[in-house]
């Protein structure tokens, strides 16, 4: 009689560790090239993206993608409706998302009265375009550590 042992008798199987899921960032804003622009330096950094480029479509892309989206990006300013109010529709959804707004109609007079404005719905930073890459991935950093 031939005994045949298993080598790997008793041993456990590995376990495979999981990635954490990378956060996800909902951006919108109107300009499809500065939409495209904060899209693709988000995910250069790692993070995950959706994009709109109108209230409505932020919205239905939000309501698909609730438990995904982890901090939004949205411009100050669009036509149907500005950030501010997309960020209360959204809010009331989710009222601890971090939301970080940008504009490019800041003055430094303007800057500082938007960004209180902006600060008392609850954004987390006021981002000036053209923005730097390092820039806009530092302000999604802190939201989400903030937000955490």
């Amino acid at each position: 009689m031939i005994t045949i042992s298993n080598p790997f008798r008793g041993w456990a199987r590995p376990r495979i560790a999981r990635a954490e899921p990378k956060p996800c960032v909902l951006v919108v804003d109107d300009d499809p090239f500065v939409c495209s622009f904060v899209r693709t330096a988000l995910k250069g950094a790692g993070y995950r993206t959706l994009g709109a480029s109108d209230l409505d479509s932020a919205l239905a892309l939000f309501e698909s993608a609730r438990p995904r989206v982890s901090v939004a990006v949205l411009d100050v300013s669009m036509p149907g409706g500005d950030g501010p109010e997309l960020l209360r529709e959204l809010r009331w959804e989710r009222p601890s998302l971090p939301a970080i707004f940008m504009s490019g109609e800041l003055d430094h007079e303007l800057s500082n009265d938007l960004a209180d404005r902006l600060r008392a719905e609850g954004a987390t930073a006021l981002l000036a375009k053209p923005m730097r890459v390092a820039e806009l991935c530092a302000a999604v950093a802190a939201a989400l550590a903030d937000g955490s």
